[in-house]
């Protein structure tokens, strides 16, 4: 037997079950195999939730697990009840069925999301779902890190081990926060300008024009699958050898490209527009499936910059993609490196969850209002969401499903598949040189205190002990000129001063 773990997330959008009566909603889980013929289904199973008191947007974040031999032919009944306590009999608020042997599932959790009522004057409700089958993988990478790296590993098991469930690799941090993996680095250290130590006092014409084409030549490997992500979306000579990037014909079919960049409060992303010029030179029928994405949560937006290839090839650090910030005069000095082996998977799984955020937004009312709004309009919401697709089509309201053996259809949906090891795994391929890589990702807002990476990154300093580099744009917040006073939603890192000072002494 096999164990399958059921993670009920929430439900939004329940309508009232009465006139003057807001749902007390539990859900039932009934676990059962579809085999062929009369008399010869087989029951796995019954489970029920908590049940939440008033709430049409119920959170639950509980856990159910069913032990079967097989994922053929199950399906997994999800039915949401409304307790009407000993008044009369329960009423029914939605209803879903999901076939498991479709979803390819993995020891790690995958999101779903299942329209489970059809309203008439709001939203639809949906109920969200992670669904793991198999036991966790275990980090077999962990061996022979330095006393740094084992400082940071110890730290996460310990302090992250145990988030909703007991096994350390499953939910919401291993493998999309936090993961041991292998790799090796590519080249040199990229560094703009190109001669910034010792530097010249003027950085002649063109002093790192060559810094595009190294994240274009990136980008043109692809065979599959491409993550993109960065704080602002490419311009200038950044945008002109993107869009010379070609069609991908002969490749995959189709490739996809997922392109994720910050909301930041004032400077909203035109992800139509940004589609438009990336697009602006494929033929209509070009072998390419893009979307662009863009989101906000509070004072959060995605700051990463990764180009996540095929599970193969991973460039990271701090380069934006702005041609007046590394290009032209007085240029911002920057450090990125090119990775090559399974690091590169995690760069598509940190993705993934910043996707599943976007799409679970457009599903509410706002979200559905402000999708309708031009990309580059400000809006004064505390969260903020866009997506475009190409080529552009009559977009189904979810992104195709995934399964192991097929990648979606050409015609593309509103919002990309969710990244899969398995989409890449025919491509995988021994890395010489390989050492062990701890990998650690920041989502900010999209988690409510959970900060892995920081934790992480605490105990390498603590661990030092005859030196600490650190290339940072600063150690302090954005302050009140003339002042130390920290601007509203800016902070001193007490921690991270107060680590450096125990090192030091």
């Amino acid at each position: 037997m096999t164990k399958l773990t059921v993670h009920l997330v929430r439900i939004t959008n329940l309508c009232d079950s009465g006139r003057n009566d807001t749902a007390d909603p539990y859900v039932k889980f009934e676990l059962e195999q579809d085999n062929v013929g009369v008399f010869r289904d087989k029951d796995y199973g019954k489970q029920t939730s908590s049940k939440k008191s008033n709430q049409r947007d119920p959170v639950y974040n509980e856990f159910f697990e069913f032990d079967i031999p097989t994922l053929d032919n199950m399906e997994l009944t999800v039915k949401v009840m409304d307790d009407d306590g000993s008044r009369s009999r329960d009423d029914k608020l939605g209803k879903c069925v999901i076939k498991l042997e479709k979803l390819d599932l993995e020891p790690i959790p995958m999101e779903i999301r299942r329209k489970i009522d059809n309203n008439v004057f709001s939203p639809d409700a949906y109920v969200i779902l992670k669904l793991a089958y198999g036991e966790a993988a275990v980090d077999d990478d962990a061996k022979g890190l330095s006393h740094v790296g084992e400082a940071a590993y110890e730290r996460l098991r310990s302090l992250y081990s145990e988030h909703h469930h007991q096994l350390w690799n499953v939910i919401e941090h291993h493998h999309q926060l936090w993961n041991v993996t292998s790799g090796t680095v590519i080249g040199e250290l990229h560094q703009t300008p190109k001669e910034a130590w010792p530097g010249h006092a003027v950085p002649p014409e063109g002093h790192d024009d060559w810094f595009p084409a190294v994240m274009a030549e990136i980008l043109s490997r692809t065979q599959i699958w491409c993550d993109v992500l960065s704080l602002g979306p490419p311009d200038g000579q950044f945008m002109t050898t993107f869009q010379d990037v070609g069609d991908a014909a002969g490749k995959y079919k189709p490739v996809i490209i997922r392109m994720m960049f910050g909301n930041i409060i004032g400077m909203p992303v035109n992800c139509n527009a940004i589609r438009n010029q990336l697009t602006a030179k494929l033929a209509p029928n070009a072998n390419i499936n893009l979307w662009v994405g863009a989101w906000r949560k509070g004072v959060s937006w995605n700051h990463a910059k990764i180009i996540a290839v095929d599970g193969k090839y991973l460039h990271t650090g701090g380069h934006n993609m702005w041609d007046g910030h590394y290009l032209k005069h007085d240029p911002v000095h920057d450090l990125s490196l090119e990775l090559a082996g399974s690091v590169a998977n995690d760069g598509h799984m940190f993705a993934n969850k910043q996707w599943n955020y976007i799409e679970s937004k457009q599903e509410t009312f706002w979200g559905t209002i402000g999708d309708k709004m031009p990309d580059s309009l400000p809006q004064a919401s505390r969260v903020r969401v866009t997506v475009s697709e190409w080529p552009k089509k009559v977009a189904s309201e979810h992104p195709p499903a995934f399964r192991n053996s097929i990648v979606p259809k050409k015609v593309a949906s509103e919002h990309p598949p969710a990244f899969r090891n398995s989409i890449v795994e025919s491509m995988a391929e021994p890395v010489e040189g390989s050492f062990p890589i701890i990998t650690m990702g920041r989502y900010g807002a999209l988690l409510d205190k959970d900060r892995p990476s920081d934790d992480a990154f605490l105990a390498m300093m603590g661990s030092a002990q005859t030196i600490i580099r650190l290339a940072l744009q600063d150690l302090g917040p954005v302050c009140i000129p003339k002042t130390k006073i920290a601007l509203p939603g800016c902070v001193w890192p007490d921690e991270y001063l107060t680590t450096l000072a125990k090192v030091l002494w």
